[in-house]
C-alpha cells in the first residue's frame, strides 16, 4: 500500500487550527514534557555528545527540537506538513538558541548525508508509517546515524485479542487485518505487535540496548495495549 503522507490535510488543518487556538503544538503542554523527561533519562544512560547533532522526526512545531538546542546540541527537526514548519521556525525566533527546521519525509531522509547525526529521536512519527514504508524509514535512519549513535523510538502496542473491526467514538476504526486505524478509508496508524516490533528494529541493523513500557492510552483502550520505548544503537 503506497501512502502519500504529504496529502494528509487533516494534519495540516490541526497545526493551523491548534496555533490559531493558542496551543503550543501538535499535543499539549504535558506531552512535551513527558517527551523531555524522557529524553533526559536518556541522556542519562547513555554517553551522547552533548554538542553532537540531534534528529527530531516528525518535529512539528519544533518544541522538542528547540528543547535539544537549548541544551547545547546541534538540533535540526524535520516533518512533512510545511505548516507545522512555518511555526517551528517562529518558535524559534523566540528561543535562544537555534536549529535546523526541514519540511520532509522521514521515510526517505534525503537531504541528510550518511553518518551525519549522534542522536535521532521519533517524536511518535514511527506509528505513523505504513508498510513497507516502515522498512525503508528505518534503513533511513540507520543511515544517516554515525557508527555508535543512539536512536529512541517508540511503538503503539496493539490488544493481539482484538479479531474484529473496532469503531471509535472519533469517526476511525481499527482494522485487525492490517493492524491499522483507519479514517476516511485511508490509514493512519499502526499498532504494532511487540516482538513484531523489535525484529523491525533489529533487522535494520541496529542493537537493542534498552527498552521500557509505559500504560495504554483510554482512548483507545479496546484496541491499545500500551507504549513500548527502545533505545538502539548503530553498531
Amino acid at each position: 500500500m503506497k501512502i502519500d503522507y504529504s496529502s494528509r490535510k487533516d494534519w495540516s488543518e490541526r497545526y493551523i487550527r491548534r496555533k490559531d487556538s493558542g496551543k503550543i503544538g501538535w499535543a499539549d503542554e504535558d506531552s512535551y514534557k513527558t517527551k523531555a523527561a524522557r529524553i533526559e533519562k536518556f541522556l542519562v544512560r547513555h554517553d551522547v555528545p552533548r554538542n553532537g547533532r540531534f534528529l527530531e522526526l516528525g518535529c512539528g512545531a519544533g518544541n522538542i527540537t528547540l528543547f535539544m538546542a537549548e541544551k547545547g546540541f546541534e538540533a535540526y527537526g524535520i516533518d512533512i506538513i510545511p505548516e507545522a514548519i512555518t511555526w517551528a521556525e517562529e518558535k524559534m525566533r523566540e528561543s535562544p538558541a537555534s536549529a535546523d527546521f526541514r519540511v520532509g519525509n522521514v521515510v526517505d531522509l534525503k537531504s541528510y548525508s550518511d553518518g551525519f547525526f549522534d542522536f535521532v529521536f521519533d517524536g511518535e512519527t514511527l506509528h505513523c508509517i505504513i508498510d513497507e514504508d516502515r522498512k525503508t524509514c528505518l534503513a533511513s535512519i540507520f543511515r544517516v546515524l554515525k557508527p555508535g549513535g543512539l536512536f529512541h523510538v517508540g511503538a503503539n502496542l496493539v490488544n493481539e485479542k482484538v479479531s474484529k473491526c473496532v469503531h471509535l467514538d472519533s469517526g476511525c476504526y481499527f482494522d485487525p487485518q492490517s493492524w491499522c486505524l483507519y479514517h476516511s478509508g485511508v490509514p493512519y496508524y499502526y499498532l504494532s505487535r511487540e516482538k513484531e516490533f523489535l525484529k523491525e528494529i533489529r533487522e535494520a541493523g541496529f542493537q537493542i540496548v534498552h527498552s521500557e513500557k509505559t500504560p495504554k492510552i483510554p482512548e483507545y483502550e479496546a484496541i491499545h495495549a500500551g507504549w513500548l520505548w527502545v533505545d538502539a544503537v548503530k553498531p
